[in-house]
């Protein structure tokens, strides 16, 4: 998956950024509810860094609450 997010100086790690939403759009994709729960569960706790040259954290913050909305069907 390829991210669209703003890089500046302190985001979030850019990789662990790109994992979890690849993570997050396997499960969505995917009927298994247990698979889609624990992308949900790995959302509310995302375990992100901040690094010099990261996503935007706003962006990032802002397509994490997307991505869960999607993973509860709302």
């Amino acid at each position: 998956m390829t991210s669209t997010f703003t890089v500046v100086l302190r985001g979030y790690d850019r990789d662990r950024v790109d994992q979890l939403l690849g993570e997050v759009e396997a499960a969505v994709a995917s009927a298994d509810p247990v698979k889609r729960e624990s992308a949900r569960r790995r959302l509310i706790d995302p375990d992100l860094v901040v690094v010099l040259r990261g996503y935007a954290r706003d962006e990032v913050d802002a397509a994490l609450t997307e991505a869960a909305q999607r993973l509860s069907g709302a």
